[in-house]
């Protein structure tokens, strides 16, 4: 697997081996996952990042 998809699916597993589901682990994996981030501050790499 790619570096970000290894990333992805490491953070994934950990969020499903502590309990968390819907929501709940896609804010943990999208928070955790190194891929998510940018190295401008405050810039969401994604648009379904940007939170209210």
């Amino acid at each position: 697997m790619g570096r970000k998809l290894t990333s992805v699916y490491t953070v994934l597993v950990e969020g499903m081996s502590s309990g968390l589901a819907g929501h709940e682990l896609y804010r943990f994996v999208t928070d955790t996952a190194m891929c998510f981030h940018t190295a401008s501050v405050g810039q969401p790499s994604s648009p379904s990042l940007n939170r209210a």
